[in-house]
């Protein structure tokens, strides 16, 4: 699957203290932006449009159904990244995120990105319609973003077990942002390891399937011989109003850190690669989902 990783940063007129999380504005911004950048019809839902196959707002923000029978999901060609180290507790006058976009069309779908999110600065954020710049300050593993090459910038991420290597031991799961997901019909912290592989395993394959490379006839089994050894987990829930309900509804999920003790098989970990790259569970395009991971091989 290729895929595309660029770091933003949105600069304030003057210093902002959010009482909703950042994320959700970014998405916000970009849904909305991006629709009035590239939707000739402002009148028509989405849903009832004739050109919502061939509408690049559609194809990115109303996402599609997963390609593989069993997903049952909605899949999107983009998800948000929290980035380390901001005190979002005080005003500040920078906020930095990063946007990943997977599949064939990163090169035409990231110069619309880039216009949405520099344009809403333009026209200001929030009720006091805030201006803010907006820059890319690293694009894949570069930091010289100007003149860069987007091609050469694209990377692969692809379903090969046999780039993993297996080991016994312990590794941490450390949530950046809640990790979201239902297990036996309902959110919660009493889940099992099964529970969280089937998760992060569903995810992967949906993404793959829709918008790389999954191979449909591989068998995954899941690890008996892990086991959640240490749990330290709290539910988090953030506010978010949806214009498309008309009200104030609840996203949330788990936080907190999560150790996971045994035999890990290369089939494991190329799975926990992949939530950590490309985050986990539900609601990845409000943020949701990024997690960090230790391993610890035992001796």
């Amino acid at each position: 699957m290729k895929y595309l990783s660029f770091t933003c940063k949105m600069t304030f007129s003057e210093p902002i203290k959010f009482s909703i999380n950042p994320l959700f504005l970014v998405r916000s911004i970009l849904g909305n932006s991006l629709r009035r950048e590239s939707c000739p019809y402002r009148g028509v839902k989405c849903n009832e449009c004739s050109d919502q196959l061939s509408c690049l707002y559609y194809k990115v923000f109303e996402g599609v159904m997963a390609k593989n029978e069993d997903a049952g999901m909605k899949v999107h060609p983009f998800s948000l990244h929290a980035v380390d180290n901001q005190d979002l507790k005080r005003a500040i006058s920078e906020f930095y995120f990063k946007v990943i976009l997977y599949g064939e069309d990163i090169s035409s779908i990231y110069p619309y990105l880039y216009v949405a999110f520099a344009k809403a600065g333009e026209a200001g954020i929030l009720k006091k319609r805030i201006p803010y710049s907006f820059e890319v300050v690293e694009v894949g593993q570069s930091e010289t973003v100007a003149n860069i090459s987007l091609k050469n910038a694209i990377e692969n991420w692809s379903e090969n077990i046999e780039d993993y290597q297996g080991f016994k031991g312990q590794v941490r799961i450390s949530t950046i942002t809640p990790l979201r997901f239902k297990f036996k019909g309902h959110y919660g912290l009493d889940f099992t390891n099964i529970d969280l592989f089937s998760c992060l395993k569903r995810r992967m394959r949906a993404i793959l399937s829709t918008y790389g490379e999954c191979d449909e006839g591989r068998e995954y089994y899941f690890n008996k011989d892990i086991e959640i050894a240490k749990k330290d987990l709290r539910w988090v829930d953030y506010g978010h109003y949806s214009s498309r309900q008309k009200d104030l509804i609840q996203l949330g999920g788990v936080m907190g850190d999560m150790v996971l003790e045994g035999k890990f098989s290369p089939q494991d970990m190329m799975i926990l690669d992949f939530a950590e790259r490309f985050s986990a569970g539900k609601s990845v395009v409000f943020g949701l989902g990024c997690i960090e991971l230790w391993k610890k091989e035992e001796r």
